[in-house]
């Protein structure tokens, strides 16, 4: 659960105040009003268990148009901001911890691709 808030601390150039929560689940997609708070239940195959950078600026662009910002200067930023700090996803996914989570990315990549997972992949590389 998070805020599309969270996009103001990217350095992205969002400025914009949402009045709302996003929650990702795997079996419902639906916007309801408790009190004051409006909650956005949004199904997503995929969404980590703690939000990264990384994360938040892929969901920032898959989200953008939801947004009450200049499209362009936002995604001009953002990739500014993405190749100012290249991630190796390995090193990322270096932490024990973290392979089931990585096992769950390349299953869903492998599944959705037409191709599946490239020949040359090999699990050991993990």
């Amino acid at each position: 659960m998070f805020s599309p808030n969270a996009y103001n601390a990217l350095g992205v150039g969002t400025t914009q105040l949402y009045n709302e929560q996003v929650v990702y689940n795997r079996k419902r997609h639906v916007k309801f009003k408790l009190g004051s708070r409006t909650f956005n239940f949004q199904i997503k195959p995929y969404f980590p268990k703690e939000l990264s950078k990384e994360f938040l600026l892929v969901d920032l662009v898959n989200n953008i148009t939801r947004l009450a910002e200049d499209q362009d200067a936002v995604l001009g930023s953002v990739s500014q901001v993405a190749t100012s700090h290249p991630v190796n996803i390995f090193d990322f996914y270096k932490d024990p911890a973290k392979h089931n989570e990585l096992g769950e990315i390349l299953t869903l990549g492998a599944q959705r691709h037409q191709y599946g997972l490239g020949s040359n992949f090999l699990e050991k590389d993990i």
